[in-house]
Formats: C-alpha cells, sequence, structure tokens
C-alpha cells in the first residue's frame, strides 16, 4: 500500500515524508487547527526531555543513532506531534537549560548539579517572554494572583531546589 501512495506524490519532499506519517499517524494534524498541550503535558515533556538528554551526554547514546537525541526522535518517543514538543523544546533553550548543536542534537546547557527541576517547569509555564509581559498587564483579581502565587511557591518547596544531576542519581524523590 505504502508504494501505491507514493506513485500518487508529485514532489520528492512528499515521497520522503510520507512513509513516516504512515509509521508515525499521530505527526498529521486533523484540519488547521492548531494543537495545544496542557499545562501538564508541557511539563512532562519538559522533565522527559531534560533526563533523556542528560542522560545520553552523561553514558552517551540515545536517539536513532546512538549519538544524541534530536527533538523528532524525542517527539515520536514520547508519541507526540513535532510542533508540541517543538515548544516545549523552544522555551527550554530560550530559558537556558538545552543548547541545540549544528547537526540538530540537544545537550544541557549547563552543568547537570545546577540544573533546577524548577527550571523546567518554570520555562515551559512562562513560554516565550512576550507571553510573560501579557501575565503583567492582564487586570487579574488580587485574589486569584494570591492564590496562584501560593500554588507557585508550594511546587517550589516540593521540588526543594532538587536538580537533574539528583533526577538521574535517583536521589530527587518526589515527595510523598
Amino acid at each position: 500500500a505504502e508504494d501505491g501512495i507514493r506513485d500518487h506524490c508529485v514532489t520528492g519532499v512528499q515521497t520522503c515524508a510520507l512513509p513516516i506519517y504512515l509509521r508515525h499517524p499521530s505527526y498529521l494534524r486533523r484540519g488547521h487547527l492548531e494543537v495545544r498541550p496542557t499545562a501538564r503535558l508541557q511539563e512532562r515533556l519538559a522533565l522527559s526531555t531534560l533526563w533523556l538528554v542528560a542522560e545520553s551526554f552523561l553514558r552517551g547514546g540515545g536517539g536513532e543513532d546512538g549519538r544524541g537525541w534530536r527533538a523528532m526522535e524525542l517527539a515520536a518517543r514520547f508519541d507526540v506531534p513535532g510542533n508540541v514538543l517543538a515548544s516545549v523544546i523552544d522555551a527550554m533553550v530560550e530559558h537556558g537549560l538545552l543548547v541545540e548543536t549544528d547537526d540538530d542534537r540537544l545537550l544541557p546547557a549547563r552543568d547537570l548539579g545546577t540544573l533546577r527541576l524548577q527550571d523546567a517547569l518554570t520555562a515551559v509555564r512562562l513560554g516565550r517572554q512576550e507571553d510573560e509581559r501579557l501575565l503583567h498587564k492582564a487586570h487579574t483579581l488580587p485574589a486569584a494572583d494570591r492564590f496562584a502565587d501560593a500554588v507557585e511557591q508550594a511546587v517550589e518547596r516540593a521540588l526543594d531546589q532538587r536538580t537533574l544531576r539528583e533526577l538521574l542519581a535517583g536521589d530527587a524523590a518526589p515527595p510523598t
């Protein structure tokens, strides 16, 4: 069936890309709706991405060719559309948690002992810096602001300065 579909493709780009979508139909979008991940999914993707990238960095390997992870390989590993993971990775790059090499591999941007788990959550919660400016312009209710601030403080206390190195070593067990 794959060869029959390929015969109907007009350009080389379509011929190249089509087998990927046959193997991973979840990459296809329905219509022109924007796929928007929930905040919970973004946080889990951020922590999972940092974990796999750091583990690959420390132990070698990871990714399809064993030379480190690329964004699309991680998207396939997590079974999410590439654009969903791209927004998470972009936020972590912008906040200095990850760097991308010339061949699109991801690396930790700094020592794993200084990379706090809270930083990953903060990066995806803040998103792009333009989004953060909007937060400060919004005229939200002071009572709601106090409650949201209390939630943020509770998350920070629960993570208690835990780092990515501790997570990989098994020393950053979540609070019970």
